[in-house]
């Protein structure tokens, strides 16, 4: 027995981004554009009358923004954020957002976004409300970032982009992880080693140790101190990292495996 598609109501006030999107979306049958507003009043109408299963929302939709519409959005309609701006991704999870994707939206990172509807569809587990009290989405909740993908890094009270090829290593620190930084700085996160691996392309980073996530594009060179023990010297960062055996064991395997599989 066949599953009906999710309507999908699609919010931007610009038209091409509007029918991009939409064609983008044609390459997935489980969605079915059931609207398209350029402004909150119409989005408000349609809503009341599509009652869809997912909104594509905007940000910047003068002289209102896509925030002032999720009052109006049942807690059962998941709402992701397809923006030009990357400032408010933050924001947007904290209001329970299920994803957010910035323009020009990329193919793979859209399929990526409705795999995790389809997830959500397929789980036993109610829909979360916009309105409670649950947490923001915990990194493995989120859909595996492509090498593209921005990563967005608080320090402190300051929220940081970086690319992800920008990161040469996580090192696990207790309950938190130390992200080191082509650039040469390093950053403390409270975030899991487990959960970065599960966020970052696996075809980019190796765990070669319960405590170490290497970016196997920023190795500079493994250097070898004696049997049990070998430096790991990453590109931009002044001070290398101690690996023990099995960690530079597995660490040159997976760069074989990447030579071999680039050559």
């Amino acid at each position: 027995m066949s599953t009906a598609p999710w309507r999908a109501l699609l919010v931007d006030d610009e038209r091409l981004a509007g029918k991009r999107l939409t064609t983008l979306l044609a390459a997935h049958p489980e969605l079915q554009v059931a609207g398209e507003a350029r402004d909150l009043a119409t989005a408000r109408a349609l809503l009341a009358e599509l009652k869809p299963e997912v909104v594509f929302l905007d940000v910047h939709l003068p002289p209102e923004n896509g925030f002032d519409l999720l009052p109006a959005i049942p807690a059962t309609t998941e709402v992701i954020f397809v923006t030009a701006h990357d400032g408010f991704a933050v924001r947007a999870f904290e209001a329970n957002a299920l994803d957010y994707l910035l323009k020009p939206v990329l193919p793979t990172r859209l399929a990526r976004s409705v795999d995790r509807l389809l997830r959500r569809r397929q789980s036993s587990s109610p829909f979360p409300s916009s309105a409670s009290n649950s947490p923001i989405p915990t990194a493995p909740a989120l859909p595996r970032l492509g090498p593209g993908d921005p990563l967005l890094l608080r320090d402190g009270r300051q929220w940081h982009k970086l690319e992800i090829a920008a990161v040469a290593a996580i090192c696990g620190e207790g309950t938190y992880t130390r992200l080191y930084t082509t650039a040469g700085g390093s950053l403390l996160q409270l975030r899991t080693l487990a959960q970065w691996t599960a966020l970052l392309p696996e075809e980019q980073f190796v765990r070669v140790s319960r405590s170490i996530l290497v970016n196997l594009q920023q190795v500079e060179r493994l250097e070898t101190i004696n049997r049990d023990q070998a430096n790991l010297h990453l590109r931009g960062q002044p001070q290398p990292l101690e690996l023990g055996r099995v960690a530079s064991q597995e660490l040159r395997t997976a760069l074989r495996k990447t030579i071999g599989a680039n050559g």
